[in-house]
């Protein structure tokens, strides 16, 4: 009997898990799980520009599903943890990604 190994390829996809051997897909969820919300990126954005302490211009904002992902370059650890916690505000349940990279160089 053949010994099943589950590898998840990122944080982004862990709901989809492959077994070693045979690539199997046994939850991926329906195209509704993975449906963009355009109107909670909007909230989102809209709090991320008002917020004077977050450089928005910086940041991108995805949501898929029941997360958000926050991807982009900002000047300080705390830019970063702002950003997170204004998309944590708006987003009330909702899982959020923080892809955000700190750069002193900006």
């Amino acid at each position: 009997m053949q010994e099943s190994r589950t590898f998840l390829l990122s944080s982004s996809l862990s709901d989809v898990p492959l077994s070693a051997g045979n690539v199997q897909h046994e939850s991926i969820k329906s195209a509704e799980h993975y449906a963009v919300h355009p109107e909670m990126k909007k909230l989102v954005e809209q709090a991320l520009e008002q917020n004077p302490y977050v450089d928005h211009t910086r940041i991108t904002t995805m949501v898929l599903g029941n997360r958000i992902v926050l991807h982009g370059k900002v000047k300080s650890w705390f830019q970063k943890e702002e950003a997170y916690r204004v998309a944590q505000l708006i987003s009330g349940n909702m899982h959020i990604v923080n892809d955000i990279v700190i750069s002193y160089a900006i």
